[in-house]
């Protein structure tokens, strides 16, 4: 489902009779859960593999079906709990080997079916899964997250399940950006790469107004590669786990990576490094750079990009 789609789908939906609750009063959760957002092709994947290398955080691979799960439970929420329960969990069930989550979640369905009336929300079957997928992985967490560029259009929908998560908004050049995404995909569209990275500033700009500091963090990839245990530490203490030296140890992550999509993911076996840094420059030729420039340049001039 597009944006458009979505947000079609999401003004209907609030005008609904809510049968079951969004939200769970925070002891029936396992912690404030915190999504990493961006623009894409800015280095998420790399610190989601840093993430979840800590032994408290869990950061599993991204499987594309956060937005899908909210606009069904919303869509849908005039079922009995039993069959919207089912519903949630066949959406990311039908897709848990797409990049190796290998989860049987029969367990976690007959859980969540016999849920007191006072427990049943949204936020408790999310959390649940991403209990399951822990246990699964033989993981003790203190906090889990949700990762993947798919899901920064869908930002308010995320804070609306989930108000009192952080939000990491890693940020990266844009021209960097739209050089790696154009190679990646093969494209020559650098309007609409650039417009979406302006639609990340948008969001990241949005949920500051909403969140307030305290729940958001901006980072940027060049300072993430440049000095990755000085900024790996400022993101543990704003998750509340710290600093450990596994973050700078991720490589392992890559063996997640289902080997139909491990071509893209190939620097998750490097350390981190500077060398992408300013490759827009050689890219692309003089009329590109000034497109880029056209489109972008408010928002780079905002952000320090020079």
């Amino acid at each position: 489902m597009d944006l458009q789609q979505a947000e079609k789908w999401l003004r209907l939906t609030d005008y609904l009779p809510r049968r079951h609750p969004l939200r769970s009063r925070q002891p029936n959760l396992s912690c404030n859960p915190y999504f990493v957002i961006g623009s894409g092709r800015n280095g998420s994947t790399m610190l989601s593999a840093m993430l979840d290398a800590h032994p408290d955080v869990l950061l599993p691979t991204e499987q594309w079906r956060f937005p899908n799960m909210i606009l069904k439970y919303k869509a849908y929420n005039f079922l009995p709990w039993k069959e919207l329960v089912s519903l949630i969990i066949g959406e990311i069930a039908a897709t848990n080997a797409n990049l190796n989550w290998f989860v049987n979640f029969n367990d976690t369905l007959a859980t969540l079916q016999y849920l007191p009336k006072e427990e049943q929300s949204l936020q408790k079957i999310i959390d649940e899964i991403y209990l399951a997928y822990a246990k699964t992985n033989d993981r003790e967490i203190k906090i889990w997250g949700e990762k993947s560029p798919k899901n920064m259009p869908f930002t308010p929908l995320l804070y609306q399940v989930f108000p009192d998560a952080r939000f990491i908004f890693l940020i990266r050049d844009g021209r960097d950006v739209a050089r790696s995404w154009l190679v990646k995909n093969d494209s020559d569209d650098i309007d609409w790469i650039s417009n979406s990275w302006n639609e990340s500033i948008q969001k990241y700009e949005w949920l500051k107004r909403k969140a307030g500091e305290q729940q958001l963090m901006m980072v940027k990839y060049e300072d993430l590669v440049s000095e990755p245990e000085k900024i790996l530490t400022q993101i543990g203490d704003f998750l509340g786990v710290g600093f450990h030296p596994a973050m700078l140890e991720f490589q392992g992550f890559a063996k997640k990576i289902d080997d139909r999509y491990i071509r893209h993911f190939e620097k998750l076996k490097t350390t981190p490094n500077q060398g992408s840094i300013g490759m827009w420059k050689t890219h692309f030729s003089n009329h590109e750079q000034k497109q880029l420039q056209q489109i972008m340049g408010d928002n780079l001039e905002k952000f320090g990009y020079q």
